[in-house]
């Protein structure tokens, strides 16, 4: 008999099943998609037919170059299948999440979500959650079948960014093996000739959705002297340099409307604009490194502990600040310093500045050419000063007050740092080496003990 059960247990159940849905990033997303574009997407005949017909394909690949808008086509596609009445469930690979080392956790999140769209659970999920047992990872694909069967329309699977998943293929091999009633959709750049086989869309941002773009940045520009013609000017330039990337288009556009006083300008840097994403990147490093001495230090140490993905925003300003009051760091400063490579949470704005950082660290940094030394460095100085603060500062309302707590959550990290296969092969310098010396000498109920062989 099925278990028609209140919604505050199905809730538990579903949470039960998952301390995460993985669709969290949908809303941020939504949030970046500028009105009216993007829509020929939903119009085109392949996604119709994916959409519509049942006996097409299941599985539709839409794929694109880095900042092509893939992610927020992504997210515009689960929200337009959902505003249309259907059950749509959405896995956004960001790569900066831990919990994707196998298809386990991403199918255990796909059946919460299922199951906070069900008015109904299965007999056999109520069981395992009265009694405390989690369902195998064979069970898995069984379950989700049970609730799908509780559904007459067909069910949607979104999966954004595949290709920043660890283990992208085995995922997708895993959900296209689950029950006939699920649709998926799968977004990633044109690397895996695993999908080659399926209909696909090449996403790439059209020039209506760029002038959309170069519209709403000229609206926030008030010069007297920004005519007509001047501003025709400027949405032919960006469309054409931009080449369908959306991301490069807003870098692009960026650059306009920080750094214009007067036509002249406007005309050179024109002329001027970064045609990749590499070189808006290498523009923005400069900016970076002419900043002078202590926000260039301040960018430096920041962007390392980012590159690391085991810090959220109280942790990595609570490093910076080396367990002193006096030293706390606020967000907007550190965005500023990070000249637009950053967003709140903490975390790079697109995968593709993370891949720049990582492999041209030695380049942008050349008296820090060592990432790990530099995170080792800002921790060493932290390690050295109390284990918390007499009091929180009265100079941030959102001051961390259980210092012992992220204390130790920052200590954890910096442990698994150490104790990561990818570290051990790490040449340790005399810094690194005096830096966990310092751990391990000050945090002795850390657990620190063998580190030293790391």
């Amino acid at each position: 008999m099925d278990h028609h059960i209140s919604n505050e247990d199905r809730l538990k159940i579903a949470h039960f099943i998952s301390n995460s849905d993985y669709s969290g990033h949908r809303i941020d997303l939504l949030e970046k998609r500028l009105s009216g574009t993007g829509t020929w997407v939903i119009q085109h005949p392949d996604f119709v037919a994916w959409r519509d017909d049942q006996e097409s394909p299941r599985t539709l690949w839409c794929y694109g170059n880095p900042g092509a808008g893939k992610s927020v086509a992504a997210a515009f596609i689960a929200d337009h299948l959902q505003s249309t009445g259907n059950i749509v469930l959405s896995v956004f690979c960001r790569y900066s999440l831990d919990a994707f080392t196998t298809p386990l956790p991403v199918l255990r999140g796909l059946l919460r979500q299922l199951i906070e769209k069900t008015t109904k659970v299965p007999p056999s999920i109520c069981d395992r959650y009265w009694s405390g047992t989690h369902p195998s990872p064979e069970e898995l694909p069984n379950l989700l079948a049970e609730v799908a069967a509780y559904h007459t329309r067909p069910l949607y699977i979104v999966i954004d960014a595949l290709d920043e998943c660890p283990i992208g293929i085995d995922l997708l091999r895993a959900i296209q093996q689950l029950s006939s009633s699920f649709r998926v959709l799968v977004t990633s750049r044109p690397v895996f000739r695993e999908i080659n086989e399926h209909p696909s869309i090449q996403i790439r941002a059209s020039d209506d959705d760029i002038l959309i773009a170069a519209d709403t940045t000229l609206s926030r520009l008030k010069h007297a002297w920004l005519d007509e013609e001047l501003k025709e000017k400027m949405r032919v330039q960006v469309v054409k340099k931009a080449d369908g990337m959306f991301l490069l288009a807003s870098l692009q556009l960026r650059e306009l409307e920080r750094d214009v006083t007067c036509q002249r300008d406007v005309l050179v840097i024109l002329d001027s604009l970064p045609r990749t994403l590499d070189d808006a990147y290498k523009l923005t490093f400069q900016r970076i490194r002419a900043q002078g001495e202590r926000k260039n230090e301040l960018a430096c140490r920041t962007l390392a502990l980012t590159t690391e993905n085991r810090f959220d925003s109280d942790d990595i300003q609570y490093i910076l600040s080396a367990g002193d009051r006096t030293q706390w760091i606020d967000i907007e400063t550190i965005l500023q310093c990070c000249h637009g490579l950053l967003q709140m949470p903490l975390k790079f704005i697109h995968y593709s500045v993370y891949e720049y950082t990582i492999s041209h660290w030695s380049e942008l940094f050349p008296e820090n050419p060592n990432r790990f030394n530099v995170c080792l460095q800002v921790g060493s100085q932290l390690a050295c000063r109390p284990c918390c603060w007499p009091a929180p500062t009265p100079l941030r309302a959102s001051f961390p007050e259980q210092l012992s707590d992220i204390e130790q959550n920052i200590c954890n990290q910096f442990i698994y740092m150490l104790s990561c296969d990818a570290i051990q092969s790490i040449e340790r310098s005399a810094t690194s080496m005096t830096a966990i010396q310092s751990w391990s000498t000050e945090r002795p109920h850390i657990g620190f003990d063998g580190m030293l062989s790391v």
